[in-house]
């Protein structure tokens, strides 16, 4: 087998995951933070901006929580004056970009906390988009949002 044809080979094999561990291609989780609740509560919600600086769209598929049972991303929609809360599903990240989580939009709602969950305890959370990228990212329980997400 000739170098060039090794070479070609290779890159096919691991092409795919080359994108991905570019610099600068990777997408991003900023201003994460959980908000806090009073001790015995089952349900949370995680915020924060996934940030996309690659020349590529993608596209939100998935969601986990290791310290949670369930995890799952909401919209919260108002509807005739009835505030809404549904599953969001594939959502778009487009080409440099951004996707908003934030309180009374979109969340990603935490059930069931495997151990109680205080101010400034930490939890990771990882977003699995299109194309098998995963995008971790290690979230503060907070009474408010951090500055980073108030802009």
């Amino acid at each position: 087998m000739n170098v060039q044809a090794m070479v070609v080979g290779l890159s096919l094999i691991f092409g795919s995951g080359a994108v991905a561990a570019t610099p600068g291609c990777q997408p991003k989780f900023e201003a994460a933070w959980i908000r806090s609740a009073p001790p015995g509560t089952t349900a949370l919600a995680a915020y924060g901006r996934l940030r996309n600086d690659c020349p590529k769209p993608f596209v939100v598929t998935g969601l986990s929580a290791p310290d949670f049972a369930m995890a799952m991303i909401h919209q919260t929609r108002i509807d005739k004056g009835v505030s809404q809360m549904r599953p969001a599903e594939n959502l778009a990240v487009p080409a440099r970009s951004n996707l908003e989580f934030a309180p009374g939009g979109r969340h990603m709602m935490l059930m069931h906390p495997m151990r109680p969950l205080k101010v400034g305890d930490r939890v990771w959370l990882e977003l699995t988009l299109s194309g098998g990228v995963r995008v971790r990212a290690q979230f503060e329980v907070r009474r408010e949002a951090p500055p980073a997400a108030k802009r």
